[in-house]
Order: C-alpha cells, then structure tokens, then sequence
C-alpha cells in the first residue's frame, strides 16, 4: 500500500531533519517515517550540518538523539527562527527547559525509544498540519466517534486512564506499574482483569470505529494500551493548549 505524502501548511511535503548518535536508529526511524509519508534528511552529528539542511530544505521538524543529556541550545534557537519543531530524544527523565526566550523542545522523548511511538508522537505535533480544517474533539466526542458508547462498562474506566495519563503523560511508559493499580483500585478489579478489558475496549475501536483522528493518532496497527493512552492524552493536552492561545490572542 502507497503512502500518501505528509504535506504543510503550504502543500509543500513535510521535511523532518534527523540526527541520531545511535545509527541503527536513525536507520530505523528513517523508514519508518519514509514509510508514512514524510521527506527525511539524514544528518550526522554536526551542529553546522543540522542547521544547513534546516535551512536547506525548509525542514518542519528536527529530530534530535544525543546520549550525552546536552540541550543543543544553538540548534533549538535557530529552529525557533524558521519555524521548526524539535523532538528531543533524550537519555535523562528529568528534563530542563530553557529559560527566557531560548526555545526549549516542543517535544521529549525517554530513551529507550520505538518507532512507532516517535511517529505517533510527530503526528500529534502537526495533526493540524495534515487537518487544518478540522476542529479538535473533546474526550467524550472521541470515545462516542469510536463507537465506545456510554453503555459499555468499560467506557468509565477508559476515560479515567485517559485523564490520568493527561495528568501525568510518563505514566503511560510505566502503565503496568503507574495506571493499572489506580484504575484496578477505582473499578474494584485485579491489574490483570483491567489490562485485559482495556486491550478488548481498544482493539474493538481499532475493529470497528476507526475515524480519520484514531488513523492520524496510531496510523495502521492497532495500538498497545500504552499507546493509545499517551497519544489521546496528547492529543487532549496539544488542544487544551492551543485553546488557551486562542483565548489570549482574543484578549
């Protein structure tokens, strides 16, 4: 099956720059996005380099993989200047953001990282860019989009974990350790029995009430428990912020 081509704002193809320390995964990373539809321009580790091909190639995204926890302040100011994302995948939990006007990363990942998470993740931060027409879905509007309806048991207990992970998106890496105690505690059942439920619960989605949004969010392959939470939550989160924005330019 052929990829349609990811495109901007301006229906130019949607460049991402990447610069991976780990070449096995740059190498994997790179097809995987080829695969979905984005250009990829892959850069060694050079400051000078990342930023000529920045420039060069009109890129929207920098993915950026270091194993030595540096900020690349350099990098992430000149993307800001042109307008350029940076997904940061970073071997540290704790991150630090820049402060003031230097442009931290719009985006942090946790080594160790798969593809398709990092993918799941990149279209998150331009879902608007491949839908600009489309306006964003509250959590019940998605739940009811996918055909989970009110009367299904575990509806309730998709929703809490959803939240949850809105709360506190690193839980979603930890699920078995972070969400599935509290989930199990509020709806009176075993960690196994709510993992299970919630594999069903998602794989019907994935089954019968795939839309455009869930095709954005997970592409093909049904996704994981995992997945599913920390890509809604993102999507959830990416809203909640762009309303507030919108508020203050009203303001």
């Amino acid at each position: 099956m052929k990829h349609q081509t990811v495109v901007n704002c301006n229906d130019r193809p949607l460049t991402i720059v990447l610069s991976c320390v780990d070449s096995d995964l740059e190498l994997r990373l790179a097809k995987k996005l080829n695969e979905a539809g984005y250009s990829v321009v892959e850069v060694e580790m050079n400051s000078w380099m990342v930023l000529h091909r920045i420039f060069q190639f009109h890129a929207s995204l920098l993915v950026l993989q270091t194993n030595t926890g540096q900020l690349y302040e350099k990098e992430m100011e000149y993307c800001r200047l042109l307008h350029c994302k940076v997904l940061l995948l970073e071997t540290h939990t704790e991150s630090v953001f820049l402060s003031g006007d230097r442009r931290a990363a719009d985006a942090r990942m946790t080594l160790p990282v798969d593809p398709d998470s990092v993918l799941g993740m990149i279209q998150c931060l331009f879902y608007d860019s491949r839908s600009a027409e489309r306006d964003r879905l509250t959590l019940e509007q998605l739940l009811d989009n996918w055909q989970v309806t009110r009367r299904q048991p575990n509806r309730r207990m998709m929703e809490q974990g959803i939240l949850l992970t809105v709360e506190h998106p690193h839980w979603a890496q930890h699920i078995t350790k972070d969400i599935y105690p509290r989930l199990a505690q509020r709806n009176h059942l075993t960690v196994t029995a709510v993992e299970q439920r919630l594999r069903r619960a998602i794989l019907r989605i994935y089954l019968y009430g795939q839309d455009e949004v869930f095709r954005s969010l997970f592409g093909l392959r049904r996704p994981t428990n995992s997945q599913f939470f920390s890509r809604v939550a993102r999507y959830l989160i990416h809203s909640e912020e762009e309303d507030i924005f919108q508020q203050e330019q009203a303001e």
